[in-house]
C-alpha cells in the first residue's frame, strides 16, 4: 500500500515525521475555515470543560488566544519538509484540527482513521487523493494452479472506488501490467506499478522445488571461504541487539538469512573454518529476537499470535 495507516480512538494523537530537515510548511484545501470550538481543543483552555473558542455565547475567552502554534482544519493535508519531500495525510471520516510546533504535528482529539502517504508528484496526488477512502483490512491467497493464483482483498471503505495498492516489479510482471501503469514511486528493487481493485490474478512460471543445499556457483573453496570471511570481517562489529532495535525485524533478519546462506555456501565446498564462523555469526544475528530480556516480541492478546515491537 502506498499509504500508512493508522487508527486512533478517540485520544490525542502526536505524530512526529521522520526526516530530520523539520517541516517546512503545512497546506489545507479545505475551505471551510472552521476552527473546534471544544475547551479541550485549544491547549490554554484544555483544562476547562464545554465550549470556549467561541463559548455558546458566541464570546472568546482569552486562553483561545495564549496558543501561538500553527493551526489547521479540514480533512487533506499536504505536508512539505525542509529537505522538500512533501506527503498527504487525510483524517477519516471526519475533519480534524492540525497544530504545528516545534516540527511535530499535533491532531487533537481526532476519531477515527489517520492516512500518510509519500507524495511523488503531481499526478500520484491525484491518485492518492481518490483512493485514499478504500482501506484494505484482511486478505486471502487461492491456488488456482501451480502457475495461477488470486490474491483478493477485503476491505473498509467510505467511498465506491476501488482499493490503490503497489506492485513490485516481478508482481506486475506476473499481472501482465503494461508499461503506462508505472508510478512515481520508486523501491530498492525498481519502479512500482499503481494496480486499482481488490482482486489481482496472478501468472507466475513454475517455480523449482526448494532443497537445503544448493549447487554452488563456484567449487573453488579459497574462493567461497575468502567470500564468506569478506563479509564476516566486514560485520563483526556489529552490535546485534542494537541493530535489531533501530533496524526492525526485516532488516535484521535478512542480515540472518544472508549470514546462513554463507554458511551453506561454505559447506558446500567443504570450507569448514568458514562454514563454522559464517554459522556462528547467523545465530548471533537471531539471537536478539529469542532472548526475553530484549522484550522485541509481544504476543497479541487481541488476534492470538507473536508479533514484533520492533520494525
Amino acid at each position: 500500500s502506498p499509504y500508512m495507516t493508522f487508527e486512533v480512538s478517540g485520544k490525542a494523537c502526536n505524530l512526529k515525521l521522520s526526516w530530520t530537515a523539520g517541516i517546512a510548511k503545512v497546506e489545507t484545501e479545505t475551505k471551510e475555515e472552521k476552527v473546534d470550538p471544544s475547551c479541550s481543543a485549544h491547549p490554554g483552555c484544555a483544562a476547562l470543560l464545554g465550549l470556549c473558542c467561541p463559548t455558546s455565547a458566541g464570546d472568546a475567552l482569552d486562553c483561545c488566544f495564549q496558543d501561538t502554534r500553527q493551526t489547521y482544519h479540514g480533512h487533506t493535508f499536504k505536508i512539505i519538509g525542509k529537505d522538500g519531500n512533501s506527503w498527504r495525510l487525510y483524517t477519516l471520516p471526519h475533519n480534524a484540527t492540525l497544530s504545528l510546533h516545534d516540527d511535530q504535528i499535533r491532531i487533537t482529539y481526532h476519531q477515527g482513521i489517520l492516512r500518510l502517504a509519500y507524495l511523488p508528484d503531481k499526478i500520484s496526488q491525484q491518485l492518492l487523493d481518490t483512493h485514499a477512502q478504500v482501506i484494505p483490512i484482511s486478505g486471502k491467497v487461492t491456488a488456482l494452479s501451480d502457475s495461477e493464483y488470486i490474491l483478493s482483498w477485503q476491505t473498509y471503505q467510505n467511498s465506491n472506488n476501488m482499493l490503490l495498492m503497489l506492485a513490485l516489479p516481478h508482481h506486475a510482471a506476473a499481472l501482465r501490467l503494461g508499461k503506462q501503469n508505472l508510478t512515481a514511486w520508486q523501491c530498492i528493487k525498481g519502479r512500482m506499478s499503481a494496480v486499482i481493485g481488490t482482486e489481482w490474478h496472478l501468472h507466475v512460471p513454475k517455480l523449482p522445488s526448494a532443497k537445503f543445499h544448493y549447487a554452488s556457483a563456484s567449487r573453488d573453496p579459497a574462493t567461497v571461504e575468502l567470500v564468506v570471511h569478506t563479509d564476516i570481517d566486514a560485520l563483526s562489529t556489529i552490535d546485534e541487539v542494537a541493530l535489531a532495535r533501530t533496524a526492525g525485524i526485516y532488516s535484521s533478519g535478512k542480515r540472518a538469512t544472508r549470514l546462513a546462506g554463507l554458511a551453506l555456501a561454505a559447506d558446500a565446498v567443504h570450507s569448514h573454518d568458514a562454514a563454522r564462523t559464517a554459522a556462528l555469526a547467523a545465530a548471533r544475528a537471531v539471537s536478539p529476537w529469542l532472548d526475553p530480556k530484549t522484550k522485541l516480541l509481544a504476543f497479541d492478546l487481541t488476534y492470538g499470535g507473536i508479533c514484533t515491537l520492533a520494525g
